[in-house]
């Protein structure tokens, strides 16, 4: 929840959606990863797996809104 919570704040802290903006949420997701990957918080071994995955595809998603907000790509 405060992972949601704090990548929603990040769109709002920045009026304008910039590189700061873009760079800050893919710091909060991969702390958030990286606490998942120290933790596993689900019982299950099959939901920590799928949540790994889902955390590495955002991470994927704000690397490539990085490139492209800084026109590298």
């Amino acid at each position: 929840m405060l992972r949601k919570l704090l990548l929603s704040v990040v769109g709002a802290l920045w009026t304008q959606k910039s590189v700061t903006c873009v760079a800050t949420a893919l710091v909060l997701s991969a702390t958030f990863q990286v606490l998942h990957t120290a933790y596993w918080p689900f019982k299950s071994r099959g939901c920590n797996q799928l949540q790994q995955i889902c955390l590495s595809v955002l991470n994927i998603v704000y690397i490539a809104g990085l490139l492209l907000k800084t026109e590298v790509a």
